[in-house]
């Protein structure tokens, strides 16, 4: 289990390209975003992470790198073994963005080979011992089946489970777990995985899809402003929540988790 030294974060400062990153057609009709609201809106986040882990770490932007602040995507963290993520060619970037902070932190690196992909928005941790791993456009089958060979084979005592979707970006763009047995659930995600052998799952209403994404530590939660359903069906479990404007990065098809870096095995 993470213990008071994994309770860090990790989060790059947007660059003033950011609106050229990758994104899809539904997200662009929602606007253009501001670079300085964006920045703001960043702020905040950071803030309300402050709240929630002891040692919060703002790298620099990356201009010549549009989505290098979407830092979730590019390593996972298991203690000090990091993983580091098989991206597409337009987000390579990312990666090498990256693993000079994990290094400087002292993490040992792992790679997958080059045609196993994998991104890390698409792993959903429940807990310090199981975690969710979509296949999605972003994710091979053949990338999850190679990270979970490579986390079992480190010997870290986690159960992986290999979840093909759609619907949704990431996997963790729609699901989220409150705790380790209650997942929170957009329902434009759609599986044939029985999410429920996993645990309970609660979907939020279709108008709030945006707000299935959330991070949680320690019973702590940070979620995007402007979801009221959301909002309350979250607090039957827990009243520490902060809420955070997102609209800006909604835009790019952003969302919270993917704006930080954290040891996986952090309890939530």
């Amino acid at each position: 289990m993470a213990t008071k030294e994994h309770t860090w974060a990790i989060v790059r400062q947007p660059p003033s390209t950011a609106f050229m990153g990758l994104t899809t057609d539904e997200h662009k009709r929602l606007g253009i975003p501001d670079h300085k609201a964006t920045l703001l809106q960043h702020d905040a986040y950071v803030a309300a992470l402050r709240k929630v882990v002891d040692k919060v770490i703002v790298l620099a932007p990356e201009e010549e790198h549009p989505d290098s602040h979407y830092v979730q995507d590019t390593a996972a963290v298991f203690g000090e073994v990091a993983v580091l993520a098989n991206m597409n060619d337009a987000r390579k970037g990312d990666v090498l963005t990256i693993e000079k902070t994990l290094k400087d932190m002292g993490k040992m690196m792992v790679r997958l080979q080059d045609d196993r992909k994998i991104e890390f928005g698409d792993v959903v941790p429940l807990g310090d011992k199981r975690l969710l791993v979509g296949v999605s456009g972003r994710t091979s089958l053949e990338g999850a089946i190679t990270f979970d060979n490579m986390i079992r084979g480190m010997g870290f005592d986690i159960k992986i489970d290999i979840v093909p979707f759609s619907g949704v970006l990431h996997l963790g763009t729609g699901l989220s777990a409150i705790n380790s047995e209650t997942l929170i659930r957009d329902p434009h995600l759609k599986t044939d995985f029985s999410l429920r052998k996993v645990g309970n799952v609660i979907d939020v209403h279709p108008d709030e899809s945006y707000a299935a994404n959330f991070r949680g530590v320690k019973g702590k939660i940070i979620m995007a402003e402007g979801y009221p359903r959301t909002l309350d069906l979250v607090s039957k479990y827990t009243s520490d929540i902060q809420t955070v404007k997102m609209t800006q990065f909604q835009m790019m098809n952003g969302s919270i988790t993917c704006l930080s870096n954290m040891d996986i095995m952090m309890p939530i």
